[in-house]
């Protein structure tokens, strides 16, 4: 009954827990306080040590349905039961909170909810298990700002019905994963790389095999029998989820501009031909327009910086190469591109508190997150971090979060306010 749908996104998922560690909250007598999944949640006197739980996530949004089942709505009216307030609002968001001045980075409700919700006698799986569907229900997604108009958007209403894309050629960047829920997956002797969280948007350049169009000549020559070959390399420039030059035709953009055709045009000629390049692009668009509002990054209006925190070289045949950061970093430094900003590196001991997997997170937090950005001439909080596990040819990262950039992204998105990487194509 329970399963991630092909869409799931692993940072906004329910995840099957085990309460462990409660404690009474400080100033509020009908509380009690946990850490699950790394993360602070605040809950109910109702819950006890070893109830099976499940976890939702900052900035996700459970279904209607659900939320009704469960009397979970503050506008009672929306409730299967009226008389019953629950303290969701309309968009079912879990939102980055604070209970009597304690912070709350998440939702529990027993697993009981859930089969009741399903009406069947649901066993739990193991712990640790993801899902966001009960049976064909979507249960939980990432929370998306509606968009305020069609502009905000991709635009363009006739596309080709053929992608100049060659298959296991070009690769997006898969979602990084928060650091909170995959700490003990970590040893304390893997050799890891701490690096800055940058807040921009996504870019992706890569100098790869691409189909292109066959003249008259190319299409008698492959008639007479001559080889002629219906590939070419050439630069494709893409953002988080969307290549913008797959198709040959022009498209409106979130920013009223193509940003991504911006930075290919300053840096492509750094992408030799079968390498992939993945940044941040930071600062403000060409025309003067904030790519995350608030943060500059140093940049004047009008100005724009990437910084680079992934190469890959593919070879025909599509096998992928990761460029360990060493290596990036040189070759970064040979193509003159910046890399993101470095904290520090060495062994996960390095940055533990005690032998307890759980307290990298502790470690981290009290070396690295909490100040304000130094980067932005704004006054800022700063992101995060991004912790790299530093192994030949895999890429394997985690971002960590701080609690005041959580707290304004939380405010923004109850302005209304979307992140660019959510609502821009």
């Amino acid at each position: 009954m329970l399963s991630k749908s092909s869409q799931a996104n692993p940072n906004y998922v329910a995840t099957i827990v085990k309460l462990q560690g409660l404690r009474k909250h400080e100033n509020a007598d009908k509380l009690q306080v946990c850490n699950v999944l790394g993360t602070t949640v605040v809950t109910g006197l109702d819950a006890k040590d070893g109830d099976i739980c499940v976890f939702f996530p900052l900035e996700c949004a459970l279904s209607q349905e659900f939320l009704s089942w469960t009397n979970s709505f503050r506008h009672q009216e929306k409730n299967r039961d009226t008389t019953i307030r629950g303290f969701f609002d309309d968009s079912g968001r879990v939102r980055c909170q604070k209970f009597r001045g304690q912070k709350s980075e998440g939702f529990v409700l027993p697993f009981a909810e859930i089969a009741s919700f399903a009406q069947s006698e649901l066993i739990p799986p193991d712990l640790g298990t993801d899902f966001d569907m009960v049976g064909d229900h979507l249960l939980v997604r990432k929370y998306e700002v509606p968009a305020r108009t069609p502009s905000e958007r991709v635009g363009s209403s006739k596309q080709p019905k053929i992608s100049r894309l060659v298959p296991d050629q070009f690769r997006f960047h898969p979602d990084t994963e928060n650091l909170r829920r995959y700490c003990s997956i970590i040893s304390p002797e893997d050799r890891v790389v701490v690096t800055y969280k940058q807040h921009g948007t996504s870019v992706i350049l890569a100098n790869l095999p691409v189909y292109r169009k066959l003249t008259w000549k190319d299409r008698l020559g492959r008639i007479l029998g001559a080889r002629i070959s219906n590939t070419e390399y050439d630069l494709l420039y893409s953002s988080r989820k969307v290549v913008k030059n797959d198709y040959l035709v022009k498209s409106t953009h979130f920013y009223g501009e193509n940003l991504w055709k911006d930075v290919a045009d300053r840096h492509g000629n750094a992408v030799p031909k079968g390498w992939s390049v993945y940044g941040e692009i930071v600062g403000y668009t060409l025309t003067g327009r904030e790519i995350q509002k608030g943060y500059d990054y140093g940049c004047a209006p009008n100005e724009w910086q990437m910084y680079v925190y992934k190469v890959t070289f593919t070879n025909p045949d599509g096998l992928v190469w990761v460029l360990s950061w060493d290596d990036m970093v040189e070759f970064c430094a040979q193509k003159n591109l910046m890399t993101v900003p470095f904290l520090a590196r060495g062994k996960a001991r390095d940055f533990m508190t005690t032998d307890d997997p759980e307290s990298l997170i502790q470690g981290l937090e009290s070396r690295f997150l909490g100040g304000k950005c130094h980067m932005c001439k704004n006054s800022v909080p700063a992101e995060g971090i991004v912790l790299r596990r530093d192994v030949p040819r895999k890429f394997e990262v985690w971002k960590l979060k701080s609690y005041p950039f959580l707290e304004r992204e939380t405010k923004m998105l109850d302005a209304g306010e979307a992140d660019v990487e959510t609502i821009s194509p």
